[in-house]
């Protein structure tokens, strides 16, 4: 009894530790991990670096380590400075006022130009409101109701002149409308669809100018019975509705098409507003952002030196420290060379199948922006690579980027729809197709759970899910493996020792 006292002390003494221990060492699992997969990846060389060196391990695993550190980060700042110079480029020939340009532009080729000052354009829903109030009011009973609901909408011009326009504030949209007749003589509108909206919509104002003078006309006619309705009023402001909604669906379209274009033409206001509550925000984020910035870099520092320092102890003590894991784990060594084997094959198939699979996506992401005719190739064919490293974001940020470029900027609207197109079909699909495969084909998984596990580990644990998912997946396979082949030694045991004498 008492040791088993003992014993269960001494387990919760080791969990309780076995806690701290995870406390103090979880900021360093990452890198640590990372360390291991490029050991893993990197064993060929530091074998060769063994037998050159005559057998010193030390020595083999500091050449080793300078290797990887020459493999991976050499080629990286090459290609980082490349980018670095596309970039500029990039930025230099970037002009604000052409970009504006280019928007109006596309624009008008959507039909999304209102044509209008877009301050006048928001005046409609007052004149709708006003208008409500008339239709209202042409049914009352009394000229005089009909006369104030119609001074309330249209002021009554001065004697001897013709009515401006509808009423004051449909003045401006009447002058916007009707300044498109006085172009210069040869000049044409090269926006066909605009230019027949604004001779629709200068007929409708000028049937609403001529409606609201014969408005008039009827409720001043001399000696009317004001306990009367004036005869026809009714059927003219109905007539005057019509006409107004035939003018604003000319003018702005329909209900979605309005909220559109009314959304496609800010204001100045509303650029100034946008403006100011961008200034805020970037303000107001500024100092939280420099100083979680500097807290980043300072992790990302010390999570590479942590790296570099686990690598060269990894090749140097490798052995020793797997040997000294297999003696303390509870395992049949069989197994847990099985685990290690898993371990080995799923690492190098992963490794493998992201990087092959963020190549191809660059590759063929950087023939189709030659085929668009960009530029700068070398930078949006290495920032493909890099996200392609990324779930879920991917390449999709590059292709999708140059789509709207190509789109907004050089209205090429053929060639944004094909890049879409080939980014959509080919570009990001190349992506669900190498990973299952070469996963299906290096770690024995299905290409379905492959995938799923690829999935599923970057949802639930990040980017370093990429390779956590399909190991974890691949482990526990290899367990149920061992777990079936003890279930069934131990079914052979059972007979045997009940067996009859």
């Amino acid at each position: 009894m008492a040791r088993l006292v003992s014993f269960v002390v001494l387990a919760a003494i080791i969990v309780l530790f076995a806690i701290l221990f995870f406390q103090v060492m979880a900021q360093f699992l990452l890198p640590m991990f990372l360390a291991v997969i490029l050991v893993v990846m990197f064993r060929p060389v530091h074998q060769w670096f063994i037998i050159k060196c005559g057998g010193r391990v030390r020595t083999a695993a500091l050449l080793t380590t300078l290797a990887i550190l020459m493999i991976v980060l050499a080629p990286m700042l090459t290609i980082l400075a490349f980018a670095i110079g596309d970039a500029t480029s990039v930025v230099t020939a970037f002009n604000p006022d052409v970009l504006l340009a280019k928007v109006t532009r596309l624009r008008e080729n959507l039909g999304l130009d209102l044509g209008l000052p877009i301050v006048e354009v928001r005046k409609l829903p007052e004149i709708e409101a006003k208008l409500n109030e008339l239709e209202t009011a042409a049914v009352a009973t009394t000229v005089d109701q009909q006369r104030a609901a119609l001074a309330k909408f249209a002021p009554l011009p001065e004697q001897g002149k013709d009515a401006p326009s509808l009423f004051k504030d449909l003045q401006g949209l009447s002058v916007s409308l009707t300044a498109k007749q006085f172009m210069r003589p040869g000049e044409t509108d090269p926006n066909e669809a605009a230019n027949q909206r604004y001779q629709q919509a200068r007929a409708d104002v000028r049937e609403m100018l001529t409606l609201n003078r014969r408005l008039w006309d009827q409720v001043s006619v001399p000696d009317m019975d004001s306990d009367a309705p004036a005869p026809g009023f009714e059927a003219t402001v109905n007539e005057l509705s019509a006409a107004y909604y035939e003018f604003k669906r000319a003018t702005v379209g329909g209900p979605l098409l309005e909220n559109v274009r009314l959304w496609a033409n800010p204001s100045r206001e509303d650029l100034a507003e946008a403006r100011q509550s961008v200034t805020g925000w970037v303000q107001s984020y500024a100092v939280a952002t420099g100083t979680v910035l500097g807290g980043w870099l300072a992790n990302l520092a010390i999570g590479l030196l942590v790296l570099v320092i686990s690598l060269y102890y990894f090749l140097a003590d490798g052995p020793g420290m797997i040997a000294t894991i297999m003696r303390l784990l509870p395992l049949d060594d069989r197994y847990e060379r099985q685990l290690l084997t898993e371990f080995d094959r799923i690492s190098r198939a992963v490794v493998l199948a992201t990087i092959l699979s963020a190549v191809v996506q660059g590759i063929l992401a950087g023939i189709g922006f030659t085929v668009a005719g960009f530029d700068a190739i070398f930078l949006l064919t290495v920032v493909t690579m890099l996200l392609a490293l990324v779930p879920f974001v991917g390449a999709a940020a590059v292709w999708g980027s140059c789509a709207v470029w190509l789109l907004i900027y050089e209205e090429r609207i053929f060639a944004a729809s094909m890049l879409a197109l080939y980014g959509v079909f080919v570009i990001s699909m190349a992506d669900n197709v190498i990973k299952p495969i070469v996963l299906h084909g290096q770690s024995k998984l299905h290409p379905l759970l492959a995938l799923l596990s690829v999935l599923g580990g970057v949802r639930a644990l990040g980017p370093i899910g990429i390779f956590v998912g399909p190991m974890a997946v691949a482990f526990l396979q290899a367990l149920l493996n061992i777990l079936n082949t003890e279930l069934t030694a131990l079914s052979q045991r059972v007979p045997t020792l009940h067996a009859p004498e």
